[in-house]
């Protein structure tokens, strides 16, 4: 692997940390649930970016996800289910 593709995997997967985290509490603040994804699993292999619209697997179960099920060669589907947190206005109200 090239340096350059080096770090445009190490920068794309550190990329995907924030947005994917920040959905993840929106979920959770908004009542929680199941939450899929279809990731591709990149391993140690060179992956064409068309093929990770989705991201990766390793990047989803960095967050907590699971692989449920095979759908494809090297594509899965995640899941994770995450509890509803109710907003801070809505708890002090019921308090």
């Amino acid at each position: 692997m090239s340096p350059a593709s080096s770090w445009t995997r190490a920068t794309g997967a550190r990329a995907w940390r924030r947005p994917l985290a920040g959905a993840l509490r929106e979920i959770s603040r908004l009542g929680g649930g199941t939450v899929e994804s279809y990731p591709e699993d990149a391993g140690d292999r060179a992956v064409s970016s068309s093929f990770l619209h989705n991201g990766t697997v390793a990047m989803f179960e960095a967050q907590g996800f699971g692989r449920t099920r095979r759908i494809g060669r090297h594509h899965w589907v995640v899941t994770r289910t995450l509890p509803g947190h109710a907003p801070r206005d809505e708890v002090r109200r019921s308090s």
